[in-house]
């Protein structure tokens, strides 16, 4: 049976995510549980980019910081890695760079996503 689902957040590109499932019952449900976590991957990678272009450029030394352009790196998250573009700031008096969009998708300076962080700390302490 031939499955096909079509992603399209906001006004962004369309994508098409397509499976060949077979009868088995346990093979079903396996390769249904993949394609939702394919589409649920280009939801969540489409949400954070926005959250990572549309932060304010932040302020040092009493100055708006610098836009020196974008750069890529992988985030962790519940539906794996995820590559994000993320605008960097760099102060002209100080020479301090910044990335303000890992504040709104980023647990801490890890580059993991807030619900994961979480559901890693349920299980670390339910796990021995």
């Amino acid at each position: 049976m031939l499955v096909q689902i079509t992603v399209q957040v906001g006004e962004g590109p369309v994508q098409s995510l397509t499976a060949d499932v077979t009868e088995s019952a346990q093979e079903f449900e396996e390769e249904t549980l993949r394609l939702l976590q394919r589409a649920g991957r280009v939801v969540v990678e489409q949400g954070l980019q926005r959250v990572a272009l549309a932060v304010r450029p932040p302020r040092c030394c009493g100055r708006t910081m610098k836009n020196c352009g974008c750069r890529t790196h992988t985030v962790a998250s519940l539906f794996g890695e995820l590559i994000i573009d993320r605008r960097r700031y760099r102060c002209q008096t100080c020479d301090r760079e910044s990335y303000p969009g890992d504040a709104g998708m980023c647990c801490g300076r890890h580059r993991v996503t807030r619900p994961l962080a979480k559901r890693v700390c349920q299980l670390a302490t339910t796990e021995h």
